[in-house]
């Protein structure tokens, strides 16, 4: 535990003052708290706290972001890059989340490497044909990728799959720290 021992209450007490203040967006993982964190989130989420008197927001200004491609018990024995191991994981983040719409608006592949990668897109079973099922049948509204080695980012956008819609940089895209732009912006650019 990155924060220590965080009592359940406490922490879905946290996710529901922050709904009622306006946080729309919701940025989680399977792997976050070993699933504790989709869990709580998911009972914040469905306390009735949406729509209520406390919170302006409703169910469909919520943007959930969740991740696969972590080792774990979510997978459900299969490697996390490949088609199985991402609609599993898929699957137990539902579970937990519970989110009011049913679907996750954004579904990002997590600290991937090259080698990650090269499973990842592997045709027909690899981990992309999941993203490409999931978008396709509208479990899933947008896929990209999370990491912090741009080189990697790099090679999931300019991938032919066309599943880069969101790439989430890590510390390298803020109001001090401008590393992303000139790599990666100008091929998020390219790229559309």
């Amino acid at each position: 535990e990155i924060y220590g021992d965080v009592k359940e209450a406490d922490a879905v007490d946290c996710v529901m003052r922050a709904l009622e203040l306006g946080v729309s967006l919701i940025d989680t993982s399977p792997n976050y708290g070993n699933g504790k964190s989709e869990d709580r989130i998911g009972t914040a989420l469905n306390s009735g706290v949406l729509g209520s008197s406390a919170c302006s927001l409703n169910a469909d200004d919520l943007t959930i972001v969740t991740k696969c491609g972590d080792a774990g018990p979510q997978n459900e024995g299969h490697s996390p890059f490949s088609k199985e191991g991402v609609h599993s994981s898929f699957r137990t983040s539902v579970k937990r989340l519970q989110p009011p719409s049913g679907t996750i608006d954004v579904f990002l592949l997590h600290d991937a490497s090259h080698a990650d990668l090269d499973e990842f897109f592997s045709p027909d079973v690899g981990g992309f044909e999941a993203f490409k099922e999931l978008r396709a049948d509208g479990s899933v509204g947008a896929t990209g990728i999370g990491v912090r080695e741009h080189d990697v980012q790099l090679r999931f956008i300019e991938h032919p799959s066309d599943l880069g819609d969101v790439m989430l940089t890590v510390n390298d895209w803020n109001l001090v720290r401008r590393y992303a732009q000139p790599v990666l912006l100008e091929a998020a650019e390219r790229n559309g």
